[in-house]
């Protein structure tokens, strides 16, 4: 269809309303959140494999205690990757609500809510001292990853990016969620390294002066 990215509907109006494409040397507004959208969810997604294994990897079993290197480099990877998770589901939420404008989008603000709080309360816990903040990550992480399975589904149904991409974060989000201690948050960070990736192929051609 003409006007339309691989794999992507084009939304009402064109991707840049009825004026047509800016015409400027550099990529739109819209081109920029989408890909710093794009390199929030892979380098998410990589943080999160990488703390997966190096929690499994770790000389010491209690890595969150803070108590080496490793444990303060591990802690850091977790609470980034929870963090990145933040700007990626944002932008997300902009693009959808570009598109399909119902509430249920709002779904992705709460979780990225939820995991900014997971990510700050995990490494105060663990390496200030504040454990107090143990609730507040629980919380945090389980309001992350329930919002952002409804919102996978609505992707699913809006086809804001390509359906076999909505389907694998559906799927990651669920293994994430359910399957935590057995490799589910490897297959978790596995999906938004290549939806990430998807977001950030998936570009108009940068528009030249006329």
């Amino acid at each position: 269809k003409a006007g339309s990215l691989v794999g992507f509907p084009s939304l009402p109006g064109g991707r840049w309303g009825d004026q047509g494409p800016p015409r400027h040397g550099t990529r739109s507004a819209v081109d920029r959140i989408s890909m710093g959208t794009g390199w929030a969810a892979s380098l998410a997604g990589l943080g999160w494999i990488a703390k997966d294994l190096g929690g499994r990897l770790s000389p010491d079993p209690d890595y969150w205690d803070c108590n080496s290197s490793y444990d303060y480099a591990l802690n850091g990877i977790d609470t980034i990757a929870f963090i990145l998770l933040v700007p990626a589901l944002v932008g997300l939420f902009r693009a959808y609500r570009a598109s399909a404008q119902t509430r249920i989008g709002a779904a992705a603000l709460g979780s990225a809510a939820g995991f900014g709080l997971a990510g700050i309360a995990n490494l105060l816990e663990h390496c200030a001292g504040m454990e107090v903040l143990g609730f507040a990550y629980v919380i945090g992480a389980m309001v992350g990853f329930l919002l952002l399975l409804v919102f996978a589904v609505v992707l699913t149904r809006v086809r804001l990016v390509p359906s076999w991409a909505s389907w694998l974060l559906l799927v990651g989000t669920a293994a994430g969620l359910l399957l935590a201690n057995q490799g589910g948050l490897v297959v978790f960070g596995l999906a938004w390294v290549v939806l990430g990736s998807v977001l950030y192929r998936h570009l108009p051609p940068q528009e030249q002066v006329a």
